[in-house]
């Protein structure tokens, strides 16, 4: 997630979460979340919308769909997809991203992006996933997508950085901060019980 640090992350599974795992910043698509409420509200009001528009562009059977998942295989793995759609015989996961730069997707979709969907399709052992992108600001008011296939080597990376992560987790050694205010929040939070201990950055 590029608006959290990896120890940010990191204090959420050792401690659970809280608003400030969810700073007020730019979003890497280029939404503007203004706090952890607006963002889940306005999730659950474009989504829906999101995904209707796009079965209806696309001539295809979409369902939202607002629970997360857990890999039975990779149990440390979990997803979130916006939606459901029927391609032939088979089911895809749809995801659904909000922008305020209409060219954010000209020359491919941002890593953490892939990331996501790469993750989702090892979650739900589908073949393909798509990204649904909307494009909202002042000037601009449109909709696009981009379909996304396995990749066995990036899924493969994904696999390696996501499980040393969770063992760094379970042997409760917290990753090195990174200077941001994401890191300091966590590192405030870790050690908030003991005020005397020195922390050094």
């Amino acid at each position: 997630d590029l608006h959290r640090s990896a120890i940010d992350v990191y204090a959420e599974k050792i401690l659970g979460p809280t608003d400030a795992s969810m700073p007020e910043e730019v979003d890497a698509t280029g939404a503007e979340y203004y706090s952890s409420e607006d963002r889940i509200e306005w999730g659950h009001v474009v989504e829906p919308v999101a995904l209707a528009r796009y079965g209806a562009k696309r001539g295809v059977a979409v369902e939202h769909f607002d629970r997360s998942l857990v890999s039975t295989r990779y149990p440390w793995l979990g997803c979130t997809p916006a939606g459901w759609q029927q391609r032939g015989a088979s089911r895809a996961p749809v995801q659904v991203k909000t922008t305020g730069k209409p060219d954010l997707f000209d020359e491919g979709i941002p890593l953490r992006v892939q990331v996501q969907l790469q993750a989702e399709l090892l979650v739900t052992a589908a073949e393909m996933n798509t990204l649904v992108y909307v494009v909202l600001n002042e000037w601009d008011l449109g909709l696009g997508w981009i379909d996304v296939s396995r990749h066995a080597e990036f899924q493969a990376l994904v696999l390696e950085e996501t499980e040393a992560f969770m063992r760094r987790v379970q042997r409760r050694e917290p990753p090195d901060p990174d200077g941001s205010r994401s890191a300091a929040d966590a590192l405030a939070r870790l050690y908030s019980a003991d005020e005397t201990k020195a922390i050094i950055l």
